[in-house]
């Protein structure tokens, strides 16, 4: 989907008005409410319209417009739903829905005219905004023990201390420390143009900001319902790379903003908010552990203007009204900055303190009002040098090349070819890091299956390190490998050759003939060989790799066993099935040793184990050895993989031999 179709609003429109009349009040109507919110979905078909909805993710904030005669039937299949935030009915006599309609607590109003709608939409949306008491928030909380990370809308997932945590960290730090274009800036504007072009007030916001932005006037822009809110807010949230390396200017103005009007004493500021009851579980778990809020975290002086938001509020069925307390000292080392931006805020009536996006924070403890039925979240800000996260190293001096490759681990291929593509015109070609980049956005297109592009960037890469190194450093050798899978995928063999062996006289070179990189080297060339069916070829080179493991006392190294297979497939292929199965039995030794017994190496081992004694015509030693293998693929795949189904299949071809 092209970015100018996307949604990138949180709040947006659904309509849903299978009627005929008063086509041209509705268009006007329709158009009227976008200048409060612009995104607006129209249906006239029921399913189309559930369909949408349930796509929607728990982060999505809609407001469900529908004629009375759809709506009575419709709203109890949708009412529950946490997208579903406002309804608003529309009908001739409110007096004969007015019953069916008190049942359900987020119909906002029955209305009978198209501008008492536009009003109470306005109105409604109007307070949200202030509130921002349903405006979803990037949250990362980290579990040092399990490093069970809760992002965005706080679904849970499994990953690693240096992934959710580290990446979110980082990206904060990214946006404010990569160089900024003003080219960039008009090419953000440019864009929200292609996005509102069709709603007039927006284009004049739009015009606004591109005749009057500047840092100093950053914060209120911040303050306001503009499009550069509500798109950054949601870009953080979906990790949104385009726009938000777009936005890097406005992250850069918004922090040297705050650094000049940071606070120099510690303050307690509030936050109303909506939890569900696993997210306020989440937090109850986690108390003592440390938060990022990476999104703009905005917060008010006053705890009885922050209770008041909840008075109006709907809460969801499985919803928590919870108020955040923070404590933030200023003066704690490493910290993003934070300011009362009071007298610099659009906003007029509330006393605002904005912390930066990506600032930590504490949970202290958790208490549950009865009276008030708000749970109080107690936090303190913290500094990035706290002793629980010295694993992550967030005080270390940032890294753009680091960063690139935390992308690329975290397999995030789109957003890492956005980064290089933003980090690559900003280094000179007489700089080293520039080749890593070109790897890495080689490595990038290749997982993206963009081999031609892959090559282009792997070929400039090699450019350039041919005339920074010396012909010989190792640093070369990478590229080779890489532009050699890529001929390897293209089938052009001789080239890959070709390009393995420079790798190899590298190598050679620098560590002489007894090395693991050289055993890597002969692996590489005998893979060609060997899909050349130059198979004596491939075997004095696998078993050179052979030797050199063997050499270097690795006994139950994983690489020693894929040689051990290696050389186990040549000798199948050159009918030596004996020796096939001598050297498959060291591979199935190696593996049983290091891995779990239900790996899929070693069930790939059983299974050319099976091959070679199916070779041999000794069928029941064959089924033995796939009935093992059948066993751990089931173990491990779905029942209807496609491995699964295919050993099943041999399987009874055997049993039918016997």
């Amino acid at each position: 989907m092209n970015i100018e179709e996307e949604n990138l609003e949180t709040y947006f429109l659904i309509w849903l008005d299978n009627s005929t009349a008063n086509i041209q009040k509705k268009q006007r109507t329709q158009t009227e409410l976008q200048s409060s919110i612009h995104y607006l979905k129209i249906f006239c078909d029921e399913e189309q319209c559930e369909n949408y909805i349930q796509s929607l993710t728990n982060d999505d904030r809609s407001i469900f417009i529908v004629n009375a005669q759809l709506g009575k039937n419709f709203i109890p299949r949708i009412h529950q739903l946490p997208q579903i935030t406002s309804i608003y009915v529309i009908c001739v006599d409110k007096s004969k829905h007015q019953t069916w309609a008190n049942q359900y607590k987020k119909i906002k109003c029955l209305v009978s005219q198209y501008d008492e709608l536009i009003s109470k939409v306005e109105h409604d949306q109007e307070r949200r905004i202030k509130a921002k008491i349903d405006e979803p928030l990037s949250i990362s909380i980290l579990d040092e023990n399990l490093t069970n990370i809760i992002n965005n809308n706080f679904q849970e997932c499994s990953t690693t201390i240096d992934n959710d945590f580290t990446y979110s960290y980082s990206l904060v730090n990214c946006l404010v420390k990569m160089k900024s274009f003003y080219s960039e800036q008009k090419q953000l504007i440019k864009l929200c143009e292609n996005i509102y072009k069709e709603n007039s007030s927006e284009l004049l916001i739009l015009e606004e900001f591109r005749k009057k932005y500047s840092s100093l006037n950053s914060l209120s822009w911040l303050t306001r319902n503009s499009f550069i809110h509500r798109l950054i807010n949601k870009a953080i949230r979906m990790k949104n790379f385009r726009i938000l390396f777009l936005s890097r200017f406005y992250f850069q103005d918004i922090y040297q903003e705050l650094q000049k009007h940071k606070c120099f004493k510690t303050i307690r500021v509030y936050r109303s908010y909506h939890l569900s009851k696993n997210q306020l579980n989440l937090f109850e778990n986690s108390i003592g552990k440390i938060i990022s809020i990476n999104s703009f975290f905005l917060t008010n002086l006053s705890r009885r203007q922050s209770m008041s938001y909840f008075k109006d509020s709907i809460l969801n069925d499985d919803h928590h009204s919870i108020l955040f307390e923070i404590d933030a000292d200023p003066r704690l080392n490493d910290i993003q900055p934070f300011a009362n931006i009071t007298s610099l805020s659009y906003s007029i009536g509330e006393q605002i303190v904005l912390f930066m996006s990506g600032s930590l924070f504490r949970i202290i403890n958790i208490q549950h009002d009865n009276n008030s039925f708000v749970s109080i979240i107690q936090l303190k800000l913290c500094s990035q040098n706290e002793q629980d996260l010295n694993i992550l190293k967030l005080s270390d001096q940032f890294d753009f090349i680091s960063f690139g490759q935390l992308i690329i681990d975290r397999k995030k291929f789109d957003q890492a070819q956005i980064y290089y593509n933003y980090l690559i015109p900003q280094m000179s070609d007489d700089n080293a890091d520039i080749t890593i980049c070109y790897d890495a956005l080689g490595y990038v297109l290749s997982e993206k299956h963009q081999y031609n592009s892959s090559l282009k960037w792997y070929e400039k890469s090699l450019i350039i390190k041919k005339k920074l190194f010396d012909p010989f450093d190792p640093r070369i050798t990478s590229t080779y490998n890489s532009i050699a899978s890529l001929h390897l995928i293209n089938n052009n063999y001789n080239r890959a050759l070709e390009f393995y062996e420079k790798a190899f006289q590298i190598f050679q070179q620098k560590y002489g003939d007894d090395h693991p990189r050289l055993a890597e080297c002969f692996n590489n060339m005998a893979m060609i060989h060997k899909k050349q069916e130059h198979y004596r070829k491939a075997l004095k080179l696998y078993n050179q790799a052979v030797s050199i493991y063997e050499n270097h006392n690795v006994d139950n190294n994983i690489n020693l066993a894929l040689s051990y297979k290696n050389v186990g497939l040549v000798y199948r292929h050159l009918t030596e099935y004996d020796l096939a199965l001598e050297y498959f039995n060291r591979s199935l030794k190696i593996y049983e040793s290091i891995l779990p017994l239900k790996h899929s190496l070693i069930s790939m081992t059983l299974e050319n184990i099976a091959n070679i004694y199916c070779d041999k015509e000794n069928y029941r030693q064959a089924l033995k050895y796939y009935e093992k293998a059948a066993k751990i693929y089931r173990h491990i795949l779905p029942s209807t993989h496609p491995d699964v189904l295919q050993i099943r299949l041999i399987i009874k071809k055997i049993e039918a031999k016997i």
